[in-house]
């Protein structure tokens, strides 16, 4: 390099910029993909999430109960009527429509697999017939890494959901196992609405519930009152649960709407600071992980799912399952390359002003 005897020329700097950019292009030209390493649980749990929607679509028309492709484009069968005597509290038909990607049964999985989980765990789930796609992603999450769900159920549903009184949730379930889908059922069952007692809904709407709960043979949970419905289930569940897996805004799970409680994974459930009276607030008091399967398009954004997708994704598409990474080893020789650059630039800089001083 030439000795200057003035300012740093502005063609030296020039060049050392198309330099750093150069060096930025060869790095951003030499990305590679790389598989998760639990593609394969992540692979198996979205197949079987996907044959359960067949299944479930099936049982719909068998049923024949028309599946309304305005508001379920897909044409899953797994979006319910906006309103009907189950049905309990606002939805959000983006949302639901967002939980119907096969590919959220993979963002379970991992979410199970950075809670620790191991082959045999127990877990309590409670949930209710608000988002009947996510509710099959976690049954399917839970069978691909052998885990052993305890599951509660609050039958009412939000607009959009499991709200056609002939195919709740718990129908969709006993279909499920009795296709050899799903080893589990739920062993309880609450009516749900306001305080987990069927508050909010019609007469009508609670013995359409208290029948689809007798007909599956499940257990009715009769509190009455919340806290009744929260000790139930603490009853229930046990002491000996790894994890606690919470779908949708029931009352008794999470406190409802207003819960501190964030979606996804929390591990350090000790540090919450939860209101009022639920499962989860309990479950925290232990220490025991939580995932709060709430908010999808905030979940959807986290895990690179699209929002409301038409046609739906298939199985295998997205972050979740692929990586792509920039080479480490290349990188480290640019950045050698970039500092010596200026530490030459700079050893001229200073000895141009020694020599002026």
């Amino acid at each position: 390099m030439k000795r200057r005897h003035g300012k740093l020329p502005v063609y030296t700097l020039a060049v050392v910029a198309t330099v750093a950019i150069l060096l930025f292009y060869i790095e951003e030209r030499n990305k590679v993909t790389r598989d998760d390493p639990h593609l394969m649980e992540k692979l198996q749990a979205a197949t079987i999430t996907q044959r359960a929607f067949e299944i479930i679509k099936s049982l719909r028309d068998s049923l024949e109960l028309p599946i309304d492709v305005i508001n379920d484009p897909n044409a899953t069968g797994l979006i319910g009527d906006q309103y009907t005597p189950i049905t309990y509290g606002m939805g959000n038909l983006t949302e639901k429509l967002t939980t119907l990607n096969p590919n959220f049964a993979a963002a379970v999985v991992d979410m199970f697999i950075q809670a620790g989980l191991k082959e045999n765990d127990i877990i309590a789930v409670g949930w209710s017939g608000c988002y009947p796609a996510i509710n099959i992603a976690v049954l399917a999450a839970c069978k691909v890494l052998k885990l052993h769900p305890i599951i509660v159920t609050s039958v009412a549903a939000s607009m959009w959901g499991a709200t056609i009184p002939d195919l709740t949730w718990l129908d969709m379930e006993a279909t499920l196992s009795e296709a050899g889908i799903f080893p589990y059922r739920s062993v309880a069952a609450s009516i749900g609405g306001k305080n987990d007692v069927g508050m909010g809904l019609s007469p009508e709407g609670r013995k359409l519930i208290l029948e689809a709960i007798q007909r599956n043979n499940v257990r009715l949970i009769e509190a009455r009152s919340l806290q009744e419905a929260v000790n139930e289930r603490l009853a229930i569940y046990g002491d000996s649960v790894k994890l606690f897996v919470n779908v949708g805004w029931s009352p008794a799970n999470i406190g409802g709407t207003e819960t501190d409680l964030r979606p996804g994974l929390t591990l350090r459930t000790q540090m919450l600071r939860l209101k009022g009276t639920s499962v989860a607030k309990a479950i925290a008091e232990r220490g025991v992980p939580i995932v709060n399967l709430v908010e999808f398009d905030k979940l959807a954004h986290k895990y690179g799912l699209p929002i409301a997708p038409i046609p739906l994704p298939p199985v295998g598409e997205g972050k979740l399952y692929h990586k792509t990474v920039y080479s480490v080893p290349l990188a480290s020789v640019f950045i050698v390359i970039i500092i010596a650059i200026l530490l030459v630039v700079v050893m001229f800089d200073v000895e141009h002003i020694i020599r002026r001083q």
